[in-house]
């Protein structure tokens, strides 16, 4: 990795189950995963799982986009290897009906996070 786009410390399981609400706000717990990683490394992995809320996903890629460009890039890398890994995960033989709706829906996201690097290579 070059110094033009340091890694950034990331809690490493940004997932729903590890956000408390806290009266100040939400609050990550379970920091087992935490270290260095591209920068929206944490984001990405939100984006994920955000599945069902549009709005959500929106402001997590403004976010990212805020960032720069250095970020915003990096939140799109980390966002495909993300989704690829899910997909590996859970494309298996024998799969029933619900596993197959979240594959097709990882397919979905893979092919629009591929839109989106496509785009910011065009924007250049």
């Amino acid at each position: 990795m070059s110094s033009a786009s340091p890694w950034q410390f990331c809690h490493g399981d940004a997932l729903l189950t590890n956000v408390l609400l806290a009266p100040s706000g939400p609050v990550l717990v379970d920091w087992e995963q935490a270290g260095w990683y591209l920068p929206g490394y944490d984001l990405a992995l939100l984006w994920s799982v955000m599945a069902g809320d549009t709005g959500a996903r929106r402001q997590l890629s403004q976010i990212a986009q805020a960032t720069g460009t250095l970020g915003r890039d990096a939140f799109l890398v980390n966002l495909i290897l993300v989704l690829m890994r899910e997909i590996r995960l859970h494309d298996v033989p024998g799969a029933g009906e619900e596993q197959r709706i979240l594959i097709r829906r990882l397919h979905e996201d893979a092919a629009l996070a591929r839109r989106a690097v496509r785009a910011a290579v065009g924007t250049r």
